[in-house]
């Protein structure tokens, strides 16, 4: 049973999570956030180092992730069509990544905000992100951005507003803990929950989540470095 936590200290604030893996991508993101907005952050710890964890401390409110994800499927568990293609992309650290993917939903379910804005870190805030929070409705309590490609779509999880004690969040964890051996990520599931039409989820609108492989992303107000590509374009910024 997925459980959520039952104390709201404030009513509206952002989430974002970080390890030592990504830890250097912090002051960049705050650098931007900071410009525009003033809503409370809470970071999640995976793993920070010492100076980070200072720093994070310092910026907003500090949280260690404790929930044992010992429920992940182990490789051998996985099917080896999937295991070979996941390896193929992602090479065998994507074993290790999956364990800081799939937090996400329990992230949010976590979070002491009554509405969350769950930002990934390779996100640059470039403008005022508090009309996201209009998206979410009472009955789903949840929204995410629909992204349309030549060969399709797909929803991405990297940016995300949640009501607390959103069903839609309760689905998203407890899936990610029954049939995470048939997604490679988070994001897969909750792309899976959508197609399968469980809940009517208004999606907002792209400037709120606009990948930088699109283009024209410096309009945007939430714009998403994606992939080893979009790290290194930050990388660039630092």
């Amino acid at each position: 049973m997925v459980q959520t936590k039952q104390e709201i200290r404030e009513a509206e604030g952002v989430i974002v999570v970080a390890n030592s893996q990504y830890e250097q991508f912090l002051p960049w993101w705050w650098k931007h956030y900071n410009t525009h907005s003033s809503l409370p952050v809470t970071f999640f710890d995976l793993g920070l180092t010492k100076p980070l964890k200072k720093w994070c401390a310092s910026k907003g409110t500090l949280i260690p992730f404790s929930k044992p994800m010992d429920f992940l499927a182990k490789r051998n568990e996985v099917t080896p069509e999937k295991r070979e293609y996941w390896e193929k992309h992602w090479t065998s650290a994507i074993w290790e990544k999956r364990a800081a993917w799939f937090t996400k939903p329990f992230i949010l379910l976590q979070s002491p905000y009554e509405k969350t804005l769950f930002l990934d870190i390779d996100c640059r805030v470039q403008a005022d992100i508090a009309p996201l929070f209009n998206y979410l409705t009472p009955s789903v309590g949840f929204t995410i951005v629909k992204h349309e490609f030549q060969e399709g779509f797909y929803h991405n999880s990297g940016v995300c507003a949640a009501l607390q004690g959103s069903p839609v969040v309760l689905k998203w964890a407890e899936e990610g803990v029954e049939k995470n051996h048939e997604f490679l990520g988070d994001e897969d599931v909750i792309h899976h929950l959508i197609l399968q039409n469980h809940f009517d989820i208004p999606f907002f609108p792209l400037k709120y989540n606009h990948p930088h492989l699109f283009g024209g992303g410096n309009q945007a107000v939430i714009q998403h470095f994606l992939g080893p590509e979009g790290k290194n374009k930050i990388l660039l910024d630092l």
